[in-house]
């Protein structure tokens, strides 16, 4: 709701004014409920926390001659390695190499695996 605030003021105030949060920590039930009877412009703004803010999962395009050919979900920390393996174990990816000479892999972390063949 907070973060809310600035983009509709009104709204983000009445629930504010409603609500009583079950994740506030400590405390007794009548501090936690005068919190939420003080105005919303009055608390503190939310911390950054980068481990929440991080992707686990990312969807890798996988290119032959710089044209797409598959998304492939794979771990956001996946190496080069691994992350050539998966493309080029698709059954997409089969379809248009099979037969074909690969002269090059290009990997960009967490982007994309682009396949150029002859």
């Amino acid at each position: 709701l907070i973060l809310t605030a600035p983009f509709a003021p009104a709204l983000a105030e009445e629930l504010w004014s409603s609500a009583v949060s079950p994740t506030d920590v400590g405390g007794t039930a009548e501090d936690k409920a005068e919190k939420y009877k003080q105005s919303i412009f009055n608390q503190k703004w939310p911390k950054y926390d980068k481990k929440l803010a991080k992707d686990k999962i990312i969807n890798l395009v996988a290119q032959v001659n710089g044209k797409l050919r598959d998304i492939i979900e794979v771990s956001a920390d996946v190496n080069e390695e691994r992350a050539k393996k998966v493309v080029l174990e698709s059954k997409k990816i089969q379809k248009w190499i099979n037969g074909k000479k690969i002269i090059k892999v290009i990997f960009v972390k967490g982007k994309l695996v682009n396949i150029v063949i002859k």
